[in-house]
């Protein structure tokens, strides 16, 4: 909707035509009356409006794609790598960190997978807002990119404690399950000796350590968030001020540029989380390629060239 700002300055002489939009929008109405050329700029921005429905759609459902065939492809290479292994590696596997690795860490893929894709196309919506931006009033424009290089130290602290955060949920993940598996493995044995308490105090105990890992990066996430849209207001109040005060701008032209910059919290945030996810998905991928590299180096010779699974002839 911010769109129709500009476009009904330039349409009913708000402001000159002294921006980029103007000079694009004016030779189209040049020669047709006011109802006509406003007809036509509102079928325009209908069909803008009807080709982003489409483009939104298209993207989300991509994403989805993209993130279900990186999880089946990583599952895909860890069961291959296991049913090629050597017997003997197999069994001696901790099973409960397989299973973690291929269900747990490969799981974070998709979650992590998609919003770093998200964060990708944030970052599009974002270049696209700033040339916008610079096409309206440039000085504003610079003004507010000046204004958000406080936030660069915060995105730094958030992608290290993602990072962090993805570390324990892969070694407590891992341990957690080994736990629990080997608990059910030996479930009788452990009642023989009365040491099911002890099984069950290990598992609580790593849940807890997850979950307060988990409390204190969303914690400072929710933190991070809230310092982030408090500098956007910041923003835009002293974008206001300054188009006002220092560089005298159109009510129209200084209207669209505070409603562009309204806009840029939600891409910027999704662009972080997408970094964020990046870095909270390196250990996941890390324990998956290390068990994938132990696994290769037991693999199974390769069979024969013509060999087959029947016995001599004759038998």
């Amino acid at each position: 909707g911010w769109l129709l700002i500009p476009l009904g300055s330039v349409m009913f002489g708000w402001t000159a035509a002294d921006n980029s939009l103007g000079r694009i929008v004016e030779p189209l109405l040049s020669g047709l009356g006011r109802d006509e050329g406003l007809a036509l700029l509102l079928s325009g921005f209908m069909v803008l409006m009807a080709l982003r429905a489409v483009i939104l759609i298209r993207r989300d459902l991509g994403l989805f794609t993209l993130s279900a065939e990186l999880v089946d492809h990583w599952r895909g290479r860890m069961i291959s790598a296991l049913v090629h292994t050597e017997w003997r590696q197999v069994r001696n596997l901790n099973r409960g960190n397989v299973e973690f690795a291929v269900n747990g860490d490969v799981a974070r893929l998709a979650a992590g997978s998609d919003q770093l894709l998200r964060g990708s196309v944030a970052l599009v919506q974002l270049l696209v807002l700033l040339i916008l931006a610079l096409q309206l009033s440039p000085l504003l424009a610079a003004a507010a990119a000046g204004l958000l290089l406080p936030a660069l130290p915060l995105a730094v602290r958030m992608a290290r404690a993602a990072f962090a955060h993805g570390q324990t949920l892969t070694t407590q993940g891992g341990k957690r399950q080994g736990a629990f598996a080997e608990f059910m493995a030996g479930m009788k044995l452990a009642k023989a000796h009365r040491a099911e308490d002890r099984y069950a105090g290990e598992f609580i105990m790593l849940s807890t350590q997850l979950r307060e890992s988990g409390l204190r990066y969303t914690a400072l996430r929710l933190r991070a968030t809230a310092l982030f849209q408090l500098l956007a207001a910041l923003i835009a109040a002293t974008l206001l001020w300054v188009g006002v005060k220092l560089m005298p701008t159109s009510p129209a032209v200084l209207g669209a540029v505070l409603v562009l910059f309204a806009r840029i919290p939600g891409p910027a945030l999704a662009l972080a989380q997408g970094i964020q996810s990046l870095a909270m998905l390196l250990p996941a991928i890390a324990n998956l390629l290390r068990l994938e590299t132990s696994l290769a180096a037991h693999a199974e010779p390769a069979p024969l060239a013509g060999a087959t699974q029947s016995g001599p002839a004759g038998i």
